[in-house]
């Protein structure tokens, strides 16, 4: 018996400390997050990329089912468009996406990946793709708080990565330079007074050439002559972010400044098309800015204009582009710009915004002069817009 007993004894005893190791395995892989799971700003979410903090963004953690190592990360934007109106709406708004993702020109990226998990936490490392972009990506997560860094971000396509640019000289004798690209053709004139019309082209040349800006009591200028002072660079990084460094006349500013790291995303498309992704709390600023007066007529045309600008925050807004050896043009088409400028033929035909203008023009000692021939224009502009077949309007850039 004792010849039997012992193989027997021994053969228990191996298969409990087998089941004991096992139970240990099963519980060091068990995922801290046992459910989908999202973080944002407020709600835990540390974001990077290239080493630079990311707002405005959330990432959904999904647990695998079946492997308690493996689970999913859910990278996009985090923004609600209805947050630019003046007011609140007594209508619900529809139409709104996300906003721009984390990724320029991805809006929703899932990335598979492997956990370590330690305790009440689990880290995870690699390497990774989108459509547009490759990276490397490290973070760790529990069930309160995710980091994820992203870095050695680049674009795959890298036409324009690392160039810079200025906007081109103006040159107000002869014209043959400007920094801004501008081209409308229309099949009807702008009556400028009765009997008088002027291709609208012409007019809005002349507008972006007279010096109009008073920057000091004795001194004016023009749109064009502005824009060169204050827009110092442009720059398109490899990593797919669009950098500017500016002067903040507005504030009086005489310094240059750098714009904040990811106000604004790339990604080229081909030889003369590019996307790019704009940071959607600019839109709010600028919305909220409106003077009372025009907010509830801003706020019925932001309601008509909502699922586009919503599509473009998320898809991107398209640009074309021509690249020369030491100069770039970059600008908005036809495509984009005339529905747009369509959606906005409410505001000519309101009547209390109208006549805001007309007043605020004919307090302006130097403007009120004008005020009839303005609000003639303004009366007789939907006419030519409707009869409008081009539409080109962006930057004349030169190589920095």
């Amino acid at each position: 018996m004792k010849k039997f007993l012992f193989p027997l004894l021994t053969v228990v005893c191996m298969i409990a400390f087998c089941t004991a190791c096992s139970d240990d395995d099963d519980e060091k892989i068990v995922s801290p997050i046992s459910e989908a799971t999202s973080y944002a700003d407020a709600s835990g979410l540390a974001l990077t990329y290239n080493g630079t903090p990311l707002v405005g963004k959330s990432v959904t953690f999904v647990p695998d089912a079946t492997k308690a190592d493996q689970a999913t990360l859910i990278l996009k934007g985090n923004f609600d468009l209805s947050s630019v109106m003046t007011r609140e709406n007594t209508q619900p708004v529809v139409g709104l996406g996300a906003g721009p993702g984390v990724l320029p020109g991805t809006a929703e990226l899932s990335i598979p990946v492997t956990l370590q998990i330690v305790g009440d936490q689990c880290t995870f490392e690699g390497n990774a793709e989108s459509d547009f972009c490759t990276f490397h990506y490290s973070g760790r997560a529990s069930k309160s708080a995710l980091q994820l860094d992203l870095t050695e971000v680049k674009l795959k396509n890298n036409r324009l990565a690392n160039t810079m640019w200025t906007p081109a000289p103006y040159d107000s004798q002869t014209f043959m330079q400007e920094p801004i690209h501008l081209v409308w053709e229309a099949g009807k004139n702008l009556e400028i007074a009765p009997g008088f019309e002027m291709a609208l082209s012409s007019v809005l040349q002349l507008v972006i050439r007279m010096p109009l800006i008073e920057v000091a009591p004795d001194q004016s200028l023009s749109v064009n002559e502005m824009l060169n002072y204050v827009l110092r660079k442009v720059s398109f990084d490899a990593d797919g972010n669009i950098g500017a460094t500016y002067i903040d006349a507005a504030k009086g500013g005489t310094a240059p400044l750098d714009a904040p790291y990811g106000v604004a995303q790339y990604v080229v498309l081909d030889d003369s098309h590019l996307k790019v992704y704009l940071n959607p709390t600019m839109i709010a600023a600028i919305a909220k800015q409106n003077a009372a007066a025009t907010r509830d007529a801003l706020d019925n045309v932001l309601a008509g204009l909502i699922p586009t600008l919503s599509g473009l925050l998320t898809d991107g807004v398209p640009l074309e582009y021509r690249l020369g050896d030491k100069s770039l043009q970059v600008f908005l088409n036809t495509d984009l710009l005339l529905p747009l400028i369509k959606a906005l033929l409410p505001l000519l035909k309101d009547p209390t915004l109208m006549a805001t203008l007309v007043e605020q023009i004919k307090s302006d000692p130097d403007m009120a002069g004008m005020a009839d021939m303005v609000l003639n224009v303004l009366q007789n502009l939907p006419a030519v817009i409707e009869s409008t077949t081009k539409i080109e309007i962006g930057l004349n850039l030169q190589a920095l």
